[in-house]
C-alpha cells in the first residue's frame, strides 16, 4: 500500500514566494552581464592595440644580449617647437607604419612606437635615420632577476650552483662563476666575434646556430701561402683541409663553442656564458682530435685577415704582438765600481754568510765569499746605495729569484 503526502496550501504559498525572491536577483545578473559585456569587449580590444599595457609581453626579441619587447621601441626627438615636433612624429609614424603610438615623457620629446609589421632590429635602424630623431632604443624588458629557461640550466652548477644534485653528487651553494648576477648587467653582443680555435664548430647545432659568425660576403686570405676565397655565408676556415668550412667532426669544439655561447633563455638545451655572441670557428684539429701548431698560427692568421678586411663585421679582438727587448748581463770588467756582486738565493750557498742587519736599516742581501765564476753563484748585480741607478734585485729573497738571469742558471 503506497502512502502519498499531500501538500498543504499554506507549503505552497511558501514555495511560491521563494521561487519570486530567487527570480529577482536572477534577472538583475542577467542585465548586468548584457550590459557589461560590450564594455568589455571595447576594453579588451583597447588593451590589444596598446601592448605595453599588457603584463606579459607574448613576444620578445634578443637586441644585443638583452630581451626586449618584439616590434617596439622607444624614441626621443630633437628639441624643437610644437608644430615641428610634430611634423617629425608624424613622419616617424608613417615610415615605420605603426600600430601604435603614445607619449611617455613629453618632457624629452619620447615616444614609445610599435609596429606590426616590422621587428625590433628592423625599427631601430630606421628610426636612427629619420630626421628629428636624437636616438631610438629597444623597449626592454626588465625582471627582479635574469634566469634562463633553458632545460637544462639547472645541470649547468658551474653558472649557477644552488646545491643542486648533478650526476649524482650534490653541489656546493654558490661554487660557481657568478653567472646569474653577470647577466643581469650583460647577457653578451653579436657584435663580439670569439675565435674558437679547436674541431670547429657545428653551426647547424640548433644551440648555437644562431650565435655563429657569417662572412658578409665573399673575401680572399693568404694563409700559409695559400690564397683562399672564402663565399659569403661562410663561417670560418679549416687549416686541416685548407677550405673555409670549419664544421667539426670531432665535437670537442661543438662543446667549447656552447660553454662560450650557446644561445640562452631560448626554452632549450643550455645556456652559454654569453646568450647572444658570434663564434668564427677556426679548425685545426681533425676529427681524431689532434693537430700541430702550424695549424692552429694558420687559424690565427686568418681571423687577423678576416677582421682586416671587415672591420667591425668580424671583431675578433686580437691583442697587438708583444715587443721584448734583448737584454744581456755585462761581462765584470764593465760593471760599475759602485756595484757589488750579489748572489740569489735560488740555490743553498754553501760559503754564503747574510751580513747581519743594521739596527737602523734594512737587510743588506747575500754576499759570496767563494772564489769562482759568476755562473757558479748565480751572481746578479745590485747598486750601491750612493748609486742613482735603482737597486736590484729587489731586497727580499722571493723577488731576488725571480731577479736571477736565465742565462746563468
Amino acid at each position: 500500500m503506497s502512502t502519498q503526502t499531500k501538500k498543504s496550501p499554506d507549503n505552497t504559498h511558501k514555495l511560491n514566494r521563494r521561487a519570486i525572491c530567487l527570480r529577482a536577483p536572477l534577472a538583475l545578473i542577467i542585465l548586468l552581464t548584457v550590459f557589461l559585456a560590450p564594455q568589455r569587449s571595447a576594453s579588451t580590444q583597447a588593451l590589444s592595440q596598446n601592448p605595453a599595457a599588457q603584463d606579459t609581453p607574448t613576444q620578445t626579441e634578443m637586441i644585443n644580449g638583452h630581451k626586449a619587447v618584439a616590434g617596439q621601441v622607444i624614441v626621443r626627438f630633437n628639441d624643437a617647437d610644437g608644430p615641428q615636433l610634430e611634423t617629425f612624429v608624424k613622419n616617424a609614424i608613417e615610415m615605420v607604419n605603426a600600430s601604435g603610438n603614445r607619449n611617455i615623457a613629453p618632457d624629452l620629446n619620447m615616444y614609445h612606437i610599435s609596429s606590426n609589421s616590422m621587428n625590433t632590429q628592423a625599427l631601430l635602424n630606421m628610426m636612427s635615420k629619420l630626421p628629428g630623431v636624437m636616438y631610438a632604443v629597444p623597449n626592454y624588458i626588465v625582471e627582479t632577476q635574469l634566469t634562463p629557461n633553458d632545460t637544462r640550466f639547472g645541470e649547468m652548477w658551474g653558472l649557477n650552483n644552488t646545491g643542486q644534485v648533478v650526476g649524482g653528487q650534490t653541489g656546493i651553494a654558490g661554487a660557481d662563476i657568478s653567472a646569474v648576477q653577470a647577466w643581469d648587467v650583460s647577457t653578451g653582443s653579436n657584435s663580439i666575434v670569439v675565435g674558437v680555435i679547436d674541431t670547429g664548430v657545428d653551426y647547424n647545432h640548433p644551440d648555437l646556430a644562431a650565435n655563429i659568425w657569417s662572412a658578409p660576403s665573399s673575401f680572399t686570405v693568404t694563409v700559409g701561402g695559400q690564397t683562399i676565397t672564402c663565399p659569403a655565408g661562410s663561417h670560418g676556415f679549416n687549416a686541416v683541409a685548407n677550405t673555409c668550412n670549419p664544421l667539426d667532426d670531432n665535437n670537442h669544439g661543438s662543446h667549447v663553442s656552447g660553454t662560450i655561447g650557446a644561445r640562452g633563455n631560448n626554452s632549450s638545451g643550455v645556456a652559454g656564458v654569453n646568450w647572444t655572441t658570434s663564434i668564427m670557428g677556426l679548425k685545426f684539429l681533425s676529427a681524431s682530435g689532434s693537430g700541430n701548431t702550424a695549424d692552429a698560427i694558420e687559424c690565427i692568421q686568418f681571423a687577423i685577415q678576416a677582421k682586416q678586411i671587415f672591420g667591425s663585421a668580424a671583431n675578433v679582438r686580437i691583442p697587438p704582438p708583444a715587443t721584448t727587448t734583448a737584454t744581456t748581463t755585462p761581462p765584470l770588467s764593465s760593471r760599475p765600481t759602485t756595484t757589488r756582486r750579489t748572489c740569489c738565493r735560488s740555490r743553498r750557498p754553501t760559503t754564503a754568510t747574510r751580513n747581519p742587519p743594521s739596527p737602523t736599516s734594512a737587510p743588506r742581501p747575500w754576499t759570496s765569499e767563494r772564489p769562482g765564476p759568476p755562473s757558479s753563484r748565480l751572481c746578479a748585480m745590485e747598486a750601491s746605495p750612493s748609486s742613482a741607478e735603482p737597486r736590484w734585485p729587489p731586497r727580499t729573497s722571493q723577488a731576488r729569484r725571480r731577479w736571477c738571469s736565465p742565462d746563468v742558471r
